[in-house]
């Protein structure tokens, strides 16, 4: 491998982060559930409004309702706060390398390198870079650490690598038909080509 990545950057997981990216990942390629829990807290909302909320079978059905709201991203939130005690409260770094053929990730531990037809999805979030191996994992890229700091650059280098264009955070409240054929368009099965790593 070059020892000179065309651009380099890197991510700090620690208990935001790491929130961020269960509800990235989960927004992404899990949002069946989120919908389904959201129709059903919205439909008791409104039927408690239908009923009444001066009766008591209004009012209990509707503040049932807005009580499971948090529950659409509190399973997201579990699994970033398990992941945090699997790390024993410790800050990991994870370190990006990005080559002409491949990329790298590496952390205290460990070192691995990939190809660049491993990423299946890339989504552009308002401050860090999402790169999907798989629907059940991303590689986080924290923007303010890219180096060299040409952002455009780098999403085209991206874009160039791997076939995809970036695709938009998802939310319940915006998403569209045509957002979710961009996606569609730009999302490739999951691969198993991993590049052995070098010394």
């Amino acid at each position: 491998m070059s020892r000179n990545p065309l651009f380099h950057g890197k991510i700090e997981y620690n208990a935001g982060n790491l929130e961020k990216l269960s509800l990235m990942i989960s927004s992404t390629f899990h949002t069946g559930r989120k919908l389904c829990l959201f129709g059903v807290c919205l439909l008791m909302i409104v039927f408690g409004g239908s009923i009444g909320y001066d009766r008591i079978q209004g009012m209990a059905l509707a503040c049932a309702g807005a009580f499971l709201f948090p529950l659409v991203n509190g399973y997201d939130r579990y699994k970033a706060r398990h992941m945090l005690e699997l790390l024993n409260g410790n800050v990991v770094t994870m370190q990006f390398m990005f080559y002409e053929q491949e990329f790298s990730c590496s952390n205290p531990a460990e070192s691995n390198s990939f190809s660049y037809d491993t990423i299946i999805r890339m989504v552009d979030g308002e401050e860090d870079w999402y790169l999907f191996p798989n629907r059940q994992q991303a590689y986080m890229i924290d923007k303010s650490t890219l180096f060299p700091r040409k952002a455009d650059a780098f999403m085209a280098f991206m874009t160039e690598k791997t076939g995809l264009q970036w695709t938009q955070p998802r939310s319940l409240l915006s998403l569209n038909l045509l957002q979710i054929l961009h996606e569609r368009k730009n999302t490739k099965k999951p691969g198993k080509r991993e590049m052995p790593e070098r010394q």
